[in-house]
């Protein structure tokens, strides 16, 4: 008799979720989970410091590992240490992959990244708590190194995994005290259990890849909206460029006879914002993020400056403009302070990346159906999406901002919106994996 009661509950209950559209994601644990992650690096008020490839990076990427663990998931590194977790279908390919990263900037906030990985796992939570066996895999994905922070090359997990970037690429890029990444990966130690040397990224065994994000602007905030669907992402070229001059004694070396690296280079930044500005209604900027000035000494005229240049947009003949014009001014500089000189060493030149129509449409329809209110729209910062993006279709979500800015511990999102991001992902995953 108590069978017969208990399955008759069970069947009403199970009814009454589909007829209601009830979603088995729970937002307790979607914020105990960033919460944990948030705690690995924390600074306290000075945000969360987890640099691709340091200990507290791999310390979060452990913890994921744990959770997989926990839930039954088959888990592998490879040898740029992605870490992957899948979830058994009927079938073995092809594979629905969903995730993002969970390395930061230097004193970053607690989403970036990381409510797309806990986004992920949850879903991949909520399809066994809800009893659906799907036909393909479901696949959470943690990307290394997105962030070009610590190495000044970003996506280097997902560009590594697609191809677009080779081993031999890895000694290029190093961090301030001299450590490539191909060093640091050398000093990464998982369980060997996990690890796929060499492991082979074969495209036709993904039918898709989704990543969820929080938007690191405010638009969607200013537009009432809790949900952004992206149809292009703005793709970054960047530049190391070294301004040479002399170094002297700075009581002794008349201004006249000066050959001052810095205040050349002041010139050039003031130039490169200019520049940025004038294309501002296309949507390109233009960033100086980084100066390094030698000797550095305050009794010394600056014999050598360098600095990191980032320049992006969604408009290639807009973007184009800014190049031209930066080199344009690098030649009248050169020109008119005689003794300086300007090296420009290009670190990436990327193009726009548009996201998969049919991505976008399921997106569109999911949101629909579920009554969640979107818009479709560009982003501006750079996603792993982008390079999964060039082999596999791909879509990218994005949760409204309530802050308004990003890589900043000011950084915040309302745990509500980050439960209407990862029921959309639920449902959007869910389609794509059942047959």
């Amino acid at each position: 008799m108590f069978l017969v009661v208990e399955f008759m509950l069970q069947h009403i209950s199970e009814a009454l979720k589909r007829e209601v559209g009830i979603i088995p994601v729970s937002k307790h644990r979607l914020m105990k989970h960033l919460d944990e992650l948030a705690r690995i690096g924390s600074n306290g008020e000075e945000g969360i410091t987890r640099l691709a490839f340091t200990r507290e990076d791999l310390q979060a990427r452990e913890r994921v590992i744990n959770w997989a663990e926990e839930m039954g998931l088959d888990v592998r590194i490879d040898d740029i240490s992605n870490v992957f977790a899948r979830r058994k279908g009927s079938r073995a390919y092809p594979v629905v992959m969903v995730g993002s990263h969970i390395d930061s900037v230097t004193n970053g906030g607690s989403f970036d990244g990381s409510v797309g990985v806990v986004a992920a796992m949850e879903v991949i939570r909520a399809l066994e708590e809800d009893g659906i066996n799907t036909d393909l895999p479901v696949e959470l994905v943690v990307f290394a190194c997105e962030e070009s922070s610590r190495f000044g090359c970003s996506l280097v997990g997902s560009k590594y995994l697609t191809g677009c970037l080779k081993k031999e690429e890895l000694a290029r890029y190093v961090d301030n005290n001299g450590v490539s990444i191909l060093d640091a990966l050398a000093g990464c130690k998982f369980n060997k259990k996990y690890c796929l040397s060499n492991g082979v990224f074969e495209k036709e065994k993904i039918k898709a890849f989704i990543e969820l994000h929080i938007e690191q602007f405010d638009t969607l905030k200013e537009k009432g909206l809790p949900i952004g669907i992206v149809d292009t992402i703005a793709a970054p070229t960047r530049f190391r460029i070294t301004v040479k001059g002399v170094s002297s004694h700075s009581g002794a070396t008349p201004m006249f006879a000066r050959r001052d690296a810095l205040t050349a280079a002041s010139e050039l930044v003031l130039a490169i914002e200019g520049l940025g500005r004038a294309e501002a209604e296309k949507h390109t900027v233009a960033t100086v993020g980084k100066i390094e000035v030698k000797p550095g000494n305050v009794n010394v005229v600056p014999g050598n400056t360098t600095m990191l240049v980032d320049i992006r947009g969604v408009d290639y003949n807009s973007k184009h403009r800014v190049l031209k014009g930066m080199e344009d001014f690098i030649a009248f500089l050169t020109k008119e302070r005689k003794g300086i000189s300007i090296e420009l060493e290009t670190l990436s030149d990327e193009q726009p990346v548009n996201m998969a129509p049919e991505i976008i449409r399921l997106a569109q329809e999911t949101c629909s159906k579920m009554k969640v209110e979107f818009q479709e729209m560009y982003s501006f910062a750079g996603h792993d999406a982008m390079a999964m993006a060039k082999a596999v279709p791909t879509g990218l979500i994005l949760i409204r901002n309530i802050s308004g800015i990003s890589h900043s511990p000011k950084e915040w999102v309302d745990p509500e919106d980050i439960y209407t991001g990862t029921r959309v992902l639920y449902e959007m995953v869910k389609q794509l994996a059942l047959l």
